[in-house]
């Protein structure tokens, strides 16, 4: 009789409709690591290839392109909030002068005589509606560009009648971004002790054009910083041949040392770590001529004579 209850879960077999899911992990995280690994040798490989003085040239230009950006970035989120609030400057007066003129009408009732106000204010470029309502909220009159924008034309919120002449930034499908402002219309009284709440004005005026010439400035600043950039890659190469000149200087030395010329030298008179470094190789250089061309350094070459030619003749008295 098979007792498979009793059996640990550990030593029961898989079933083939549930397959185990930890070779397929393990292979994809192996995969993982080969590609990672292949992409730091190819790494490696250019960094190799590049050399100290294409990833200085490099740090640099990343540098000023990083400083560039990022002025530009700040100079454009400035010009942005600066262009918003001068427009909703403009709203705002739009919206009180509006809510003067419109208190007659407001007051009788004469729906007509809004809309001709509202078309009439509709001429200038950025206006893109105008919306009367009573002193319930609800709308009287409406004039606006994108045929009965649904947003133009609903009841006053709560939020609107709140932030009464505040400058609200919101969005159509119809009419893309604006700025609307809401103004109360307001019946004082000759003695200027009370008043009487008539109706509401509501505004709204277009970001459009100013976003575009906005747009335009700022590619205008990034087209400019590019060229400045790429002006500056040759300025930055010649800084840095500049820089590697000396150490090029040193190579070419101790190459012809190493070639038998001890007269040479290093000219370079520089107050840094540099100069330091041509003079401690000037002194080395004078040091092993004297060590070469003194008494001990002629031995030395005597005895290096004598070992040559012995193991010439010993070469050439071999059997072939």
């Amino acid at each position: 009789m098979r007792r498979t209850a009793g059996f640990p879960r550990l030593f029961m077999m898989p079933s083939p409709d549930h397959p185990p899911t930890e070779p397929a992990s393990a292979a994809s995280e192996s995969a993982a690591g080969d590609y990672r690994q292949r992409g730091w040798r190819s790494f490696a490989r250019l960094s190799t290839r590049i050399g100290l003085e294409g990833k200085i040239l490099a740090a640099l230009m990343l540098l000023l392109t990083l400083a560039l950006g990022s002025t530009c970035w700040v100079w454009a989120n400035r010009i942005n909030i600066q262009v918003t609030d001068i427009m909703g400057e403009q709203a705002r007066q739009i919206a009180y002068t509006l809510a003067l003129a419109a208190k007659p009408s407001l007051t009788t009732g004469d729906a007509n005589d809004l809309r001709l106000i509202g078309r009439d204010l509709l001429k200038a470029r950025n206006i893109l509606f105008v919306s009367f309502y009573d002193s319930n909220g609800n709308n009287i009159a409406l004039a606006d560009r994108a045929a009965k924008d649904p947003l133009a034309s609903a009841p006053l919120r709560k939020a609107d009648v709140a932030s009464l002449m505040r400058v609200r930034l919101a969005h159509s499908p119809t009419m893309g971004d604006y700025l609307q402002v809401c103004s109360p219309v307001l019946d004082v009284s000759d003695d200027g002790e009370g008043s009487r709440l008539i109706g509401y004005v509501s505004v709204g005026v277009s970001l459009g054009q100013e976003q575009m010439q906005v747009a335009r400035v700022n590619f205008l600043a990034a087209a400019i910083g590019g060229i400045f950039v790429l002006a500056s890659l040759p300025l930055a190469f010649a800084l840095v041949h500049r820089i590697f000149w000396p150490i090029r200087q040193l190579v070419a030395a101790t190459n012809r040392i190493a070639a038998g010329e001890l007269n040479a030298q290093v000219a370079m008179h520089r107050p840094d770590a540099i100069g330091d470094l041509a003079r401690a190789f000037n002194q080395m250089v004078r040091t092993v001529k004297r060590q070469a061309t003194g008494p001990a350094g002629r031995q030395r070459s005597a005895r290096t004579g004598q070992f040559r030619s012995r193991t010439k003749s010993g070469s050439s008295h071999q059997p072939a």
